[in-house]
């Protein structure tokens, strides 16, 4: 069974590796390369370990053991680039491979190691420092798909705003893969405490490992199969468009002025602009408005305020009625809010101005 399990994660891997070397490189498909390179590593190493023996067999194991937690950041470089935020300083993430090392060296020196199951295990019963070690590089290495998932969340989030639900989506797969990993690390978590606690057996714990890691390359493949792009940046990610939409927005609403249409919904404005409704929202924050409606009535105060210069003895509700304000309440409301005093007061001053 653990051999079945290792042949297929192993071979889907490095068709994987292949097929992201073939598509070239980038800050998109560096770190995607290396984790397919490191799942295939990790199975070579183990099945290695399981069929030799001695020095070498430790060796396959140790790099086996080393393998698989340098998974975790790898997966976590790739999501950072994918949100276009690509990591500034690399080096400290090799801090929990390297770790991994220390920690399996120690053992070596301090009770006798056991290679047969594919990874370094101990064949005495530990010193509770090393079970403490273990748990705590755990918890380190959760970080890593917890991070990764909470920047995927914002970053689909922000697409969403930008281009729609239906563009966000390119994101789930990516959000799949880090809950698998998260998923396989709290299985492994249990079951290594299992054999420390109960009758749980190293090689149950490396058939548990293996197996979750190849069902996760398994399900990668299944869905990057005749997809290209599944591991290009995202550009959508960012919203420094916002600001460029705004413009645009701005531009469209001064020499429009659909503004004066009473009851103009989001959708409406944005079919106009040609745009998916969701990228009108980034824009109106952009402009410092509380929410859309918010947005037309600073361009419909701003109106009436020219109107009452215009035509000072117009009745107020007729000049608001015409801007596009649907009742006297909205209008009263809207104007003090955005001008901070009442239509009323703002007549009075501007009066005199007119003679």
């Amino acid at each position: 069974m653990t051999n079945l399990l290792i042949g297929a994660g192993l071979v889907v891997s490095l068709l994987l590796l292949a097929g992201q070397i073939r598509q070239g490189e980038g800050p998109g498909r560096l770190w995607a390369q290396a984790w397919f390179a490191c799942a295939a590593l990790t199975f070579i190493s183990i099945a290695l370990a399981r069929e030799v023996s001695g020095p070498l067999a430790f060796a396959f194991a140790l790099i086996g053991s080393t393998a698989i937690p340098a998974l975790y950041p790898l997966q976590y470089l790739h999501v950072r680039a994918a949100t276009a935020a690509p990591a500034r300083v690399v080096w400290p993430h090799a801090l929990a491979p390297l770790a991994n090392i220390i920690l399996v060296l120690a053992l070596v020196v301090f009770y006798p190691i056991d290679s047969s199951t594919g990874v370094v295990t101990s064949q005495a019963s530990v010193g509770p420092w090393v079970d403490a070690l273990t748990l705590v590089a755990a918890l380190v290495l959760g970080f890593y798909p917890l991070a990764a998932i909470q920047r995927l969340l914002t970053a689909r989030r922000a697409i969403a705003f930008r281009s729609g639900v239906r563009t966000s989506r390119r994101l789930n797969w990516l959000l799949a893969w880090c809950a698998a990993s998260f998923t396989l690390l709290c299985i492994a978590v249990v079951s290594d405490l299992g054999a420390i606690f109960s009758n749980i057996n190293a090689n149950t714990v490396v058939v548990l490992a293996v197996g979750g890691l190849a069902l996760q390359v398994v399900l990668v493949g299944v869905y990057v199969a005749g997809n290209s792009r599944a591991f290009e940046p995202l550009p959508e990610a960012s919203l420094e468009g916002a600001e460029s939409d705004l413009e645009t927005l701005s531009t469209f609403m001064r020499d429009q002025k659909p503004y004066l249409e009473s009851g103009l919904s989001a959708r409406q404005l944005a079919d106009r602009l040609g745009w998916p409704t969701a990228r009108l929202v980034p824009a109106v924050r952009a402009a410092q408005a509380a929410h859309f409606n918010d947005y037309l009535n600073r361009w419909r105060v701003e109106a009436v305020m020219q109107l009452v210069r215009d035509r000072p003895d117009a009745a107020l509700l007729d000049l608001a009625l015409e801007a596009g304000f649907g009742s006297k309440s909205t209008f009263n409301d809207a104007f003090r809010r955005h001008t901070g005093q009442s239509p009323s007061e703002f007549r009075r001053r501007a009066q005199p101005r007119q003679q």
